[in-house]
């Protein structure tokens, strides 16, 4: 319908007849209603994928290390390596964040540019200072209350990054949680270091010292093989790098996060999004259907209230109806002499003389040829 409607617009934008006349919709409408009278009303729920919550990243966390990958590359998952820890760093920023595979890593093909999220994307807080380039010994003394964060980079919902840019995302320390955001990009900081001079070069998330980039279908085979470590295929296929994302969008309407902070965190640009992605968790809504067990129902509509014996009294003065009943019982009918003979029971101030011009017009004289000739002065 979407795509219909478009070409629509392209043709009446060049003064080409494309007439739909609502053929399309009732068509639709009646191939879909057949459709589920034959494969029920569920065959057309669109497949969306579910989402991941901190308990499948801590999982992913926990994964072996010496996991086997399908890749000559990098034939296994070592954390205690440059793309361990790079890996591991993606990981909790997409969870924290909800970054798209597209903003982690780039498709085959495309080349690395100032547009993707760079080793410049990432800084530090401490001690309530920004540093963009902090030395080791500035982050291993990271305490509580210091922060990392980051800035995104251009989207789909963003295309040059005007929107949400201005906005890092800021990720706050602790070093008792093994899955803490801020903790796995400062081990990313120190155990994969980039030289100043190229962080503007080297993509956030690089493969291995020599800078390359994850590209999005290794990493999307990586996270199919750490998921099948603890889940069955069966339940792995329900999962993708977007559930981070959704996963968030999820978390956050959970603790009622209100719109605007939804939309902020996981940058979107439309409400629509919140319908798809930020659903209510089941536990959710279970919690709050057992609410409503305890409610008593006393709400009353504005016509059950009941009508009363007595109108009020009348609220326009009585020649203004009396006025109005005669103008509805003759609106059939009305002629000149009719209207003439109404004119004085209008109950209007005549500031401009127009009732005592209206009553002086001549009966033959009503209609266009009274007006014929007449300058901009008389009208």
């Amino acid at each position: 319908m979407g795509d219909l409607y478009a070409v629509a617009r392209v043709h009446d934008q060049n003064h080409i007849k494309f007439p739909l006349n609502g053929m399309v919709r009732e068509m639709q409408h009646y191939l879909c209603t057949e459709y589920e009278l034959l494969h029920g009303p569920e065959s057309l729920v669109p497949m969306r994928r579910e989402g991941f919550s901190r308990a499948h990243l801590r999982s992913m966390l926990a994964c072996p290390s010496g996991l086997a990958l399908h890749s000559r590359r990098i034939p296994s998952l070592i954390w205690d390596s440059w793309f361990g820890y790079t890996f591991a760093a993606a990981l909790c920023v997409s969870s924290s964040g909800g970054f798209r595979k597209s903003e982690i890593s780039l498709q085959a093909g495309v080349e690395f540019s100032a547009m993707h999220m760079s080793r410049a994307s990432l800084f530090f807080i401490l001690s309530g200072q920004i540093f963009r380039q902090p030395t080791v010994a500035q982050l291993l003394g990271m305490v509580k209350g210091d922060q990392a964060g980051v800035l995104a980079c251009p989207s789909k919902a963003d295309d040059l990054g005007l929107h949400f840019l201005p906005h890092p995302l800021f990720f706050n320390f602790d070093p008792d949680d093994p899955d803490n955001t801020a903790l796995r990009l400062r081990a990313m900081y120190i155990h994969c270091p980039v030289s100043p001079e190229k962080m503007r070069s080297t993509p956030l998330f690089s493969m291995s010292p020599a800078g390359e980039p994850l590209r999005g279908d290794f990493l999307a085979s990586v996270l199919q093989s750490v998921l099948l470590t603890f889940m069955t295929a069966a339940m792995a296929v329900l999962y993708t790098w977007h559930s981070f994302r959704i996963g968030l969008a999820c978390a956050l309407r959970a603790v009622k996060a209100p719109n605007w902070v939804i939309l902020a965190l996981c940058r979107w640009r439309s409400e629509e999004s919140l319908n798809t992605y930020a659903r209510v968790n089941r536990t959710c809504s279970a919690q709050w259907l057992d609410e409503v067990a305890f409610q008593s129902i006393d709400s009353v509509q504005a016509p059950n209230v009941g009508r009363i014996s007595r109108f009020p009294p009348q609220m326009l003065p009585v020649e203004v109806t009396s006025f109005i009943a005669k103008a509805v019982l003759s609106a059939e009918s009305l002629s000149p002499e009719s209207m003439r003979d109404l004119v004085s029971t209008l109950p209007e101030v005549d500031d401009d003389r127009y009732m005592q011009e209206l009553a002086n017009l001549h009966p033959e004289g009503v209609g266009e040829t009274q007006f014929a000739g007449a300058s901009e002065d008389d009208w």
